[in-house]
């Protein structure tokens, strides 16, 4: 198992995808692919976290929403793999926030073409899990 300060992600590494719109997550708690599109020329923020607790990774995602104007929503978990087979690159990036942060890589710069790689990662992206009370 890599750990967060790894800079190699292996393909079969559960990710974490905040989720900050309630537009992103549908009713029966499928994650619109709008949740995985990236601005042109960004990559996607992410978290690792096999090797993490629940709790732990719930008070990353609280701790992204501080500063912020959007409210945390729920998060979606997905392999790295469904990055990698898009063409992707999945990068260890700590943050002052936590080690296990990484970014998605190597998006097209084309908008549609974006749109239709994050709607192959959404597919394959697990339902939405919603945000604990605190």
């Amino acid at each position: 198992m890599n750990t967060g300060a790894s800079a190699s992600v292996m393909d079969n590494e559960t990710l974490a995808r905040f989720v900050f719109s309630s537009h992103h997550i549908r009713q029966d708690r499928t994650v619109r692919h709008e949740a995985f599109m990236p601005r042109r020329g960004e990559g996607l923020s992410v978290v690792r976290h096999d090797d993490m607790g629940g709790t732990e990774l719930w008070a990353v995602g609280r701790a992204m929403e501080q500063g912020r104007v959007d409210t945390l929503h729920g998060r979606t978990d997905v392999e790295a793999a469904a990055f990698v087979e898009q063409r992707l690159q999945v990068v260890a990036a700590p943050s002052e926030l936590t080690p296990h942060h990484a970014e998605v890589r190597g998006w097209p710069d084309d908008k549609s073409a974006r749109m239709l790689v994050a709607k192959k990662v959404a597919a394959r992206a697990g339902l939405a899990l919603e945000v604990p009370a605190s």
